[in-house]
């Protein structure tokens, strides 16, 4: 299972070579910039980066590669669950039960089924000898 964005990225399938590159390229940026980039959407993504070697329509479409999109929704659901069990432990009595009740919200969600994808590959089919 693949930890890192970089790891994903690179163990996705992509059209060309040229593609891939590009989204290793935009995946070394995104890294440097974890964790504000998690939160960003793609015009955020190009303020931050401060380049003009990506633009807005670049970070949305590497932002919409289903992969991608589901490691940042991953690492973005473990940062606020640890922020709330963080917050949960420095609030006093009176507010116990707000945290709680945030609590009971972020352990729900971690039953919940996760998304999951099953990437295969078919060997082309010879048709001239069929």
């Amino acid at each position: 299972m693949a930890n890192t964005l970089r790891e994903v990225v690179q163990l996705t399938d992509f059209d060309t070579q040229e593609l891939k590159d590009k989204y290793l390229r935009m995946t070394e940026l995104f890294e440097m910039a974890l964790p504000d980039s998690l939160e960003c959407d793609q015009f955020a993504l190009e303020e931050l980066m401060g380049s003009s070697e990506f633009r807005h329509p670049d970070w949305n479409e590497f932002l919409n590669v289903p992969q991608v999109s589901i490691w940042i929704e991953a690492q973005t659901y473990n940062r606020v669950k640890a922020k709330a069990r963080k917050a949960q432990s420095h609030m006093d009595v009176s507010n116990a039960q707000s945290a709680k009740a945030i609590m009971s919200i972020v352990e729900k969600r971690e039953g919940e089924e996760t998304k999951k994808i099953v990437l295969t590959r078919l060997p082309e089919k010879d048709y001239e000898n069929s």
